[in-house]
């Protein structure tokens, strides 16, 4: 028999203990690890969307927002059959900037599908689809080419309201997306743009080219017909003046010159000014007078 002396008895116990201790610290180590692996998948995914593959000179992570959070637009909720009614334009603008940056999306000429499966998690994208489902627009689904649109041109509607210099105006602008004309729910509206007895339609598409001529006249013939069907839905009112217009563009990279997309929205910002330019009240104009 191997007898073992008090003294290292007690070393062999504080040795258990240290071992006990350092396999508890080992656990909380690995957990601590298994976490972090976890954060770094999630991060590698989101970094490898970054990455994607460039293609006509862009990423398609250019339309993709990193940071998802919960959206909630603060916007008219009323019976005007449409996707968004906003109450101005700070409305407007502070509601789009809370749902996607719009300062990083990039018109592609990327097709939709590709553009849709870059984006499909993400909050944004997942919102609008659901909002247009809630709306009961149509029996239609919402195919991709539609959604992608949405984004593309509220970017663009965005800057064209920006460029109106009568500050006036613009903050009194209220502006309806998808609005849907009575007795066919095919027919829905761009957008809106209403202030008091006046309502300027305007239709957006895109375009192969800055010489595509018949997309253009597609459009203008299909807002004029719009503007028709509107001023018999609301019963041909005298009163309300109603204007069509269309915002055609191209992909980002197919402007030869970086502005031309931006000199079109500033040529309807222009026209929306003239027309909105009267329809002031009696207020507002002795305001705008100047002293002598």
């Amino acid at each position: 028999m191997v007898l073992i002396s008090d003294q290292r008895t007690n070393e062999l116990e504080n040795k258990y203990q240290e071992i006990t201790t350092l396999k508890k610290e080992l656990k909380q180590k690995n957990n601590e690890i298994e976490k972090l692996n976890k954060s770094l998948e999630i991060s590698n995914e989101n970094f490898q969307k970054i990455i994607e593959y460039k293609k006509d000179g862009y990423k398609k992570s250019n339309n993709i927002c990193i940071e998802d959070k919960t959206i909630d637009f603060q916007i008219y909720k009323n019976k005007i059959k449409c996707l968004y009614h906003f109450k101005n334009f700070v409305n407007f603008r502070t509601e789009i900037y809370r749902l996607y940056d719009i300062k990083r999306w990039k018109i592609l000429d990327t097709p939709y599908r590709e553009r849709a499966e870059a984006i499909k998690d993400y909050d944004y994208y997942i919102k609008v689809k659901e909002d247009f489902k809630k709306a009961k627009l149509t029996n239609w689904p919402l195919n991709d080419e539609q959604l992608i649109s949405y984004f593309d041109t509220l970017k663009l509607i965005y800057k064209v309201l920006d460029s109106i210099e009568d500050e006036t105006i613009k903050e009194n602008l209220q502006i309806i997306m998808e609005y849907t004309i009575q007795e066919n729910e095919k027919e829905r509206i761009d957008y809106m743009i209403v202030n008091n007895q006046k309502i300027a339609l305007i239709e957006c598409g895109k375009k192969t080219s800055f010489n595509d001529k018949t997309t253009e006249k597609d459009k203008e013939n299909q807002v004029n017909q719009y503007k028709e069907r509107l001023e018999k839905s609301i019963g041909h009112n005298e009163k309300i003046k109603i204007a069509a217009y269309t915002l055609t563009y191209v992909a980002d990279n197919k402007s030869t010159i970086e502005g031309n997309t931006l000199n079109t929205c500033k040529h309807l910002a222009n026209n929306l000014e003239r027309f909105f330019k009267d329809d002031k009240n009696a207020i507002q104009i002795l305001n705008e007078i100047k002293e002598v």
